[in-house]
């Protein structure tokens, strides 16, 4: 894949122009309305990348967060949740990506990070609960986290896999959405445990 030359994060509130799902304009026609929505993301951190988003598979949970089917959405929402996207820009302390490079993002974009759980890598079980790529405070700076149906996303390193150029990057999208599973063995090309 040829590489791109670096540029800005633009992450104006024009770039994110997307559509969104708003409940206050639903319709007995149509339970889901989508509503352009502009909004911006925070600037990498430290240890943050920025992609510029290319491919956001669309899985079932999107449909039932989107109608609050669990009882847990917060509108304004921008789902998505498999993620895969071109780093366009990385914080200081970033060591596993660079400009350029493929990334993907799945469910879990960030946790406590100190729980026993978590030092073992399996965010999932989180004590303190994993911040799922949308409709969840971030614990960053307590925003609502917007997920990938937008052009750019930033995330913490830790929660980004990294994806050889040479796969269909279309088709490694929809293997995030069960990350732990499916996802990391996908991007990385090794073969998921077979499963009984």
């Amino acid at each position: 894949m040829p590489e791109r030359p670096a540029r800005p994060v633009d992450s104006s509130p024009e770039r994110n122009r997307i559509l969104c799902l708003h409940p206050r304009l639903r319709s007995t026609r149509c339970p889901l309305a989508l509503i352009p929505h502009q909004f911006s993301r925070r600037e990498p951190g430290r240890t943050e990348i920025t992609l510029e988003v290319l491919f956001c598979g669309v899985c079932h949970s999107d449909l039932h967060m989107a109608r609050n089917e669990w009882g847990n959405a917060l509108y304004p929402m921008v789902p998505g949740h498999e993620i895969v996207g071109r780093v366009i820009a990385a914080g200081s302390g970033v060591s596993k990506f660079k400009t350029g490079d493929i990334a993907a993002v799945g469910v879990i974009i960030d946790s406590c990070r100190h729980c026993a759980p978590c030092n073992r890598g399996e965010e999932h079980f989180c004590v303190e609960g994993a911040t799922l790529t949308y409709a969840m405070p971030d614990r960053v700076d307590g925003s609502i986290t917007m997920g990938g149906y937008a052009n750019n996303y930033v995330v913490d390193e830790r929660y980004a896999h990294t994806v050889p150029t040479h796969l269909d990057l279309a088709a490694v999208a929809p293997c995030f959405a069960q990350e732990s599973r499916l996802g990391r063995p996908c991007a990385t090309g090794v073969r998921a445990p077979a499963r009984r």
